[in-house]
């Protein structure tokens, strides 16, 4: 872990490339994961933890992996907490090193991207007093991604990466964005809800009549 804390890498994709190509062992646990990219606090956790709901990968129990850490860490960012603070049977549990290193080639690239438009701006709207507002949506975004709803949880993740990049670059417009991203997934999501009721009240009184 070392050689990533004394790397000059500055990004966070950069961080987690490296992370994957130098852990030894074949398993990481979250504990080692948070520790390996260092003290970038709330903002890289829900990075973190969005990042494999962005892109349908197949790795099981990775909606479990990712969302009750998700729910957890937004709560103590509403709640103002200092640093966030995983307990000791959540920071025990594991991924192994090749579903990791798969993750991350599939993800960074995409995150690479966005993060060369990224630069502190607007700081006003990344302050700490902001950030309880920042929480509130993001909890709301980990509660959508946790449910078991078909389709419906990459536009939340991608909304909660946006505003995971805003915070870790004190970005003010990528904030905005990632709001945007934010209400646009909840009205998508509210409609495929929507759907999923209407199609099965339908189902029910089809068969209700024969």
């Amino acid at each position: 872990m070392d050689s990533i804390h004394s790397s000059s890498a500055h990004r966070t994709s950069s961080l987690l490339m490296l992370l994957a190509s130098t852990h030894q062992g074949e398993r990481l646990s979250l504990a080692e994961l948070c520790s390996g990219l260092g003290n970038r606090s709330f903002g890289i956790l829900l990075l973190l933890f969005a990042l494999p709901n962005c892109i349908p990968l197949g790795i099981p129990g990775l909606s479990t992996l990712t969302g009750i850490p998700l729910a957890l860490i937004t709560v103590q960012l509403l709640l103002a907490y200092p640093v966030p603070v995983l307990p000791g049977w959540l920071s025990r549990r594991s991924l192994s090193s090749r579903d990791f290193q798969r993750l991350c080639r599939t993800t960074c690239p995409w995150l690479a991207r966005i993060e060369r438009l990224t630069r502190p701006r607007w700081l006003p709207l990344t302050s700490r007093q902001a950030e309880r507002w920042l929480g509130l949506l993001s909890l709301i975004l980990a509660v959508v991604l946790i449910l078991p709803i078909p389709f419906g949880n990459v536009p939340p993740a991608w909304a909660l990466v946006l505003l995971a990049l805003a915070m870790i670059e004190r970005d003010g417009l990528l904030l905005l964005l990632g709001i945007a991203l934010s209400a646009a997934s909840l009205f998508w999501v509210y409609g495929l809800l929507w759907a999923m009721v209407e199609s099965a009240l339908y189902m029910f009184s089809h068969w209700w009549q024969s």
